[in-house]
Protein backbone atom coordinates (compact mmCIF):
# COMPACT_ATOMS: atom_id res chain seq x y z
CA UNK A 1 0.00 0.00 0.00
CA UNK A 2 1.39 3.38 -0.94
CA UNK A 3 0.55 6.52 1.03
CA UNK A 4 2.12 9.83 0.05
CA UNK A 5 4.81 8.00 -1.92
CA UNK A 6 5.63 5.60 0.92
CA UNK A 7 5.14 1.88 0.42
CA UNK A 8 4.11 0.27 3.66
CA UNK A 9 5.42 -3.23 4.37
CA UNK A 10 1.96 -4.60 5.12
CA UNK A 11 0.65 -6.85 2.40
CA UNK A 12 -2.79 -7.02 3.98
CA UNK A 13 -3.52 -3.30 4.45
CA UNK A 14 -5.72 -2.97 1.36
CA UNK A 15 -7.75 -6.06 2.30
CA UNK A 16 -8.01 -4.71 5.84
CA UNK A 17 -9.33 -1.34 4.57
CA UNK A 18 -11.98 -3.11 2.49
CA UNK A 19 -13.00 -5.10 5.56
CA UNK A 20 -13.12 -1.92 7.64
CA UNK A 21 -15.29 -0.19 5.07
CA UNK A 22 -17.66 -3.16 4.86
CA UNK A 23 -17.97 -3.54 8.62
CA UNK A 24 -18.15 0.12 9.63
CA UNK A 25 -19.97 1.76 6.76
CA UNK A 26 -22.07 -0.98 5.15
CA UNK A 27 -23.53 -2.42 8.32
CA UNK A 28 -27.15 -1.78 9.17
CA UNK A 29 -26.36 -2.38 12.85
CA UNK A 30 -26.32 0.77 15.01
CA UNK A 31 -22.80 -0.05 16.28
CA UNK A 32 -19.86 -1.35 14.29
CA UNK A 33 -18.95 -5.02 14.72
CA UNK A 34 -15.23 -4.31 14.76
CA UNK A 35 -13.71 -2.30 17.54
CA UNK A 36 -9.98 -2.99 16.98
CA UNK A 37 -8.00 -4.36 14.12
CA UNK A 38 -4.63 -5.98 14.73
CA UNK A 39 -2.03 -5.76 11.98
CA UNK A 40 1.58 -6.91 11.83
CA UNK A 41 4.77 -5.16 10.76
CA UNK A 42 8.20 -6.73 10.25
CA UNK A 43 9.81 -3.44 9.24
CA UNK A 44 9.05 0.25 9.56
CA UNK A 45 9.90 2.75 6.82
CA UNK A 46 10.03 6.48 7.26
CA UNK A 47 11.83 9.37 5.56
CA UNK A 48 14.51 7.34 3.80
CA UNK A 49 15.17 4.94 6.67
CA UNK A 50 14.16 1.28 7.03
CA UNK A 51 13.99 -0.12 10.55
CA UNK A 52 14.14 -3.92 10.17
CA UNK A 53 12.67 -5.58 13.23
CA UNK A 54 13.91 -8.67 15.08
CA UNK A 55 10.40 -10.05 15.08
CA UNK A 56 7.02 -9.01 13.84
CA UNK A 57 5.14 -6.49 15.98
CA UNK A 58 1.37 -6.36 16.19
CA UNK A 59 -0.20 -2.91 16.27
CA UNK A 60 -3.82 -1.94 16.88
CA UNK A 61 -5.87 0.24 14.56
CA UNK A 62 -9.23 1.53 15.73
CA UNK A 63 -11.68 4.34 15.05
CA UNK A 64 -12.43 6.71 17.92
CA UNK A 65 -14.09 10.13 17.84
CA UNK A 66 -13.81 10.27 14.04
CA UNK A 67 -10.05 9.60 13.95
CA UNK A 68 -8.12 6.42 13.30
CA UNK A 69 -5.73 5.50 16.09
CA UNK A 70 -2.63 3.37 15.63
CA UNK A 71 -1.35 2.02 18.95
CA UNK A 72 1.63 -0.01 20.10
CA UNK A 73 2.00 -0.04 23.88
CA UNK A 74 5.59 -1.38 24.24
CA UNK A 75 6.84 1.81 22.54
CA UNK A 76 4.30 4.02 24.34
CA UNK A 77 3.06 4.96 20.87
CA UNK A 78 -0.38 6.29 19.99
CA UNK A 79 -0.66 7.91 16.55
CA UNK A 80 -3.67 9.38 14.76
CA UNK A 81 -4.98 10.04 11.27
CA UNK A 82 -8.23 10.56 9.36
CA UNK A 83 -7.72 7.20 7.57
CA UNK A 84 -6.10 3.91 8.65
CA UNK A 85 -3.26 4.54 6.18
CA UNK A 86 -2.56 8.01 7.58
CA UNK A 87 -2.65 6.71 11.16
CA UNK A 88 -0.11 4.06 10.15
CA UNK A 89 2.04 6.71 8.45
CA UNK A 90 1.89 8.76 11.65
CA UNK A 91 2.99 5.67 13.61
CA UNK A 92 6.02 5.29 11.31
CA UNK A 93 6.90 8.95 11.81
CA UNK A 94 6.51 8.66 15.59
CA UNK A 95 8.65 5.52 15.61
CA UNK A 96 11.44 7.35 13.78
CA UNK A 97 11.30 10.22 16.29
CA UNK A 98 11.37 7.78 19.22
CA UNK A 99 14.35 6.00 17.67
CA UNK A 100 16.36 9.16 17.16
CA UNK A 101 15.38 10.95 20.38
CA UNK A 102 15.06 8.09 22.88
CA UNK A 103 16.90 4.99 21.59
CA UNK A 104 19.97 7.02 20.63
CA UNK A 105 20.03 9.21 23.73
CA UNK A 106 22.58 8.70 26.53
CA UNK A 107 21.04 6.72 29.40
CA UNK A 108 21.91 9.44 31.92
CA UNK A 109 19.61 11.90 30.14
CA UNK A 110 16.51 9.65 30.24
CA UNK A 111 13.81 9.15 32.85
CA UNK A 112 13.00 5.67 34.10
CA UNK A 113 9.97 5.48 31.77
CA UNK A 114 12.04 6.67 28.81
CA UNK A 115 14.63 3.97 29.61
CA UNK A 116 11.88 1.33 29.34
CA UNK A 117 10.91 2.69 25.92
CA UNK A 118 14.59 2.77 24.89
CA UNK A 119 15.04 -0.88 25.86
CA UNK A 120 11.88 -1.85 23.94
CA UNK A 121 13.13 0.01 20.85
CA UNK A 122 16.65 -1.44 21.02
CA UNK A 123 15.26 -4.94 21.54
CA UNK A 124 12.86 -4.60 18.62
CA UNK A 125 15.19 -3.22 15.95
CA UNK A 126 17.60 -5.57 14.20
CA UNK A 127 19.08 -3.11 11.69
CA UNK A 128 18.62 0.47 10.53
CA UNK A 129 19.18 1.11 6.83
CA UNK A 130 19.41 4.63 5.46
CA UNK A 131 18.91 5.57 1.84
CA UNK A 132 15.60 3.83 1.13
CA UNK A 133 13.97 5.39 -1.94
CA UNK A 134 10.53 6.37 -0.69
CA UNK A 135 9.24 6.89 -4.24
CA UNK A 136 9.53 3.21 -5.19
Amino acid sequence: MSVYGYNFPMSNLSEMCVLIEQEFFSSSAPFPKLSRIQTRLDEIKYDGTVFKLNSTIEISLYLEDGLWNCEYLPFSSLSFGPTPEQALYSFCEDFSVLWHEIAQAPDATLTQDAMKVKQALLSAVKTVEAGWDRCR
